[in-house]
């Protein structure tokens, strides 16, 4: 939960206004369900449209893959800021695309766009945390953007 202008939301109500527009309807009483909104979604990893109910959240960097790659140290209000991190690690997405990549790194699954775009975001959310990237990852973002 967070506290915004909005009232108390979930982490997913935010994105999902941010998203789709619309309001909060109350946010605290409407905060497992998506936003009313006019606007379309465009997923992030295939450009398609979305239709808001049937989208995820994503995490760019997967919670597995982070405690993996050093988050099983972290204290837990690190985790946390870690989850809900709405700037740099969670996107909304269409679901079937998300449960195709799961936990998966860059190493084992890329989007059908904007590779490199996905892969400094990926590096960029390691470094941020200062997690460690396996060098198949390291190789997948050199590939995905040409370098």
């Amino acid at each position: 939960m967070q506290v915004t202008n909005l009232g108390i939301c979930t982490t997913r109500h935010l994105l999902l206004v941010q998203t789709f527009g619309g309001s909060s309807g109350g946010c605290a009483s409407n905060n497992a369900g998506g936003a009313s909104g006019e606007r379309g979604g465009v997923d992030p990893y295939t450009h398609q449209d979305m239709d808001r109910q049937n989208v995820d959240i994503d995490h760019i960097v997967p919670l597995a893959a982070a405690w993996d790659l050093g988050a099983y140290a972290w204290p837990e209000a690190q985790r946390q800021e870690f989850a809900n991190d709405t700037l740099r690690n969670l996107v909304v997405t269409d679901s079937a695309v998300n449960r195709e990549k799961s936990d998966a790194t860059l190493s084992e699954w890329l989007p059908p766009v904007d590779q490199c775009a996905y892969s400094a975001r990926f590096v960029r959310v390691i470094g941020d945390y200062g997690l460690a990237l396996a060098e198949a990852d390291a190789r997948a973002a050199r590939e995905a953007c040409d370098i």
